[in-house]
């Protein structure tokens, strides 16, 4: 922590707030959390047995705990499983405003490494179909992985540029998160070196490209959809300015939904919360946690094209990163929708070997033949996004050798 992170925050709080917070910033810990994954644990809680202990219930998320225990998550066979995310407790509260339903077209723009992703899908029990987009391709295998791990079949994984939703899928998403790259103020107790370093210089850089990720974002939404705007961070650069500029860009069409803090288990007794926020902070003394802002907007009506004709600002990093798109598989292209009688084969071989007798297969997929390989992917990938560069769609269940794949025997364990 430095003298200028400290003076800016002073100008922020209440002298009692202020004492408070940098009290626990300088603490240095937090209430360890996880989110319990509906999608492998069917009974919710109960279905975790008793690797944890002293299990409290996060107020704004259903499904997320806190916990003490003596050994790390990652050791304990719930976790191993996929039953349980670890899932730090003020970002489970970004998927809860957001709200997704079964039907959905959800994209999750800054998608890695797949907390709230992986969250969305358990929410829906697999019944929106999530773009879940990270153009880092270092970041891509972690999210890869988990959604693999932890049962989340109804999804594609892009690595673009905001501006290509922009651009080609403007007006199309029901619901929408941004939880924007940031300074990560938030994250104090993970990563102190951000608070020994921070400078405003580097507070407004995030900024900008936030302003543009949001703008995107924003033109890709339905008329009347849900975008989702949050960062792990407190300053008021990344966070409220970047909703008044949107505010400001397509005023008249960008709208605040206020949050009900009541609603979600966030008011604060003589914390100075209304039932009501157009805006939601949570400072880490709060709730002993990580600190979030979220913020909820809607659009009144449609886009129109020239609105998505933007620069996109691109730094010379992220050019190498997007260079790698054009050489990603086609939805359309090399793909091929089995008909009836195949894919109740491929069905009849994965229940054979997972040493099932029957399972209802869900209406919204379809088996998917590539390279030799078979997928299970949504019929939505054909009816809306057959033109999308993916880095990875669905989930392969049969190999080149006709054997079911680790991830098909997840899948088959959340039906």
């Amino acid at each position: 922590m430095n003298n200028k992170f400290t003076e800016y925050f002073k100008d922020l709080l209440d002298p009692e707030d202020y004492n408070k917070f940098i009290s626990q910033i300088n603490e240095g810990k937090v209430r360890t959390a996880l989110r319990v994954n509906t999608l492998l644990a069917k009974a919710g809680i109960k279905d975790i047995g008793s690797d944890f202990e002293k299990l409290q219930n996060i107020p704004w998320s259903p499904n997320g705990y806190f916990y003490e225990s003596v050994i790390s998550i990652g050791n304990t066979e719930c976790f191993k499983s996929g039953k349980v995310y670890s899932q730090e407790a003020s970002s489970q509260i970004a998927v809860e405003l957001l709200d997704p339903k079964a039907g959905d077209y959800v994209l999750d723009l800054c998608a890695s490494p797949g907390s709230k992703t992986t969250q969305i899908a358990a929410l829906v029990d697999n019944e929106a179909l999530i773009i879940a987009n990270e153009i880092s391709p270092d970041r891509y295998v972690k999210l890869r992985n988990n959604l693999k791990d932890f049962g989340v079949v109804s999804h594609a994984i892009t690595a673009l540029d905001s501006t290509f939703f922009a651009k080609n899928y403007i007006n199309t998403f029901d619901k929408i998160l941004v939880d924007a790259p940031c300074s990560g103020e938030g994250m104090y107790f993970k990563f102190p070196a951000v608070l020994k370093h921070w400078n405003i210089k580097t507070i407004k850089f995030n900024a900008k490209r936030q302003r543009k990720i949001i703008e995107d974002a924003f033109v890709a939404l339905k008329p009347g959809g849900k975008l989702v705007y949050s960062t792990c961070t407190l300053n008021l650069e990344e966070n409220e300015k970047v909703i008044a500029h949107i505010l400001k860009k397509f005023f008249g069409n960008a709208q605040i939904v206020n949050i009900d803090m009541k609603k979600h288990g966030l008011y604060v007794k003589g914390g100075g919360r209304k039932t009501k926020e157009p805006m939601l902070k949570i400072w880490p003394h709060e709730f002993k946690t990580g600190g979030f802002f979220a913020c909820i907007l809607t659009k009144k009506t449609s886009t129109e094209s020239g609105d998505s004709k933007r620069v996109s600002h691109l730094t010379a990093r992220q050019k190498r990163q997007t260079a790698h798109v054009v050489e990603k598989k086609n939805v359309r292209e090399g793909w091929k929708l089995c008909m009836k009688k195949e894919e109740m084969s491929i069905v009849k071989a994965l229940l054979k070997q997972a040493g099932l007798a029957s399972v209802d297969f869900p209406k919204m997929f379809a088996i998917v033949k590539h390279d030799g390989e078979y997928y299970l992917q949504t019929h939505s990938f054909y009816k809306r996004f057959a033109d999308l560069p993916v880095r990875s769609v669905g989930a392969k269940v049969l190999d080149k050798n006709n054997k079911a794949t680790p991830e098909a025997l997840v899948w088959l364990k959340t039906l």
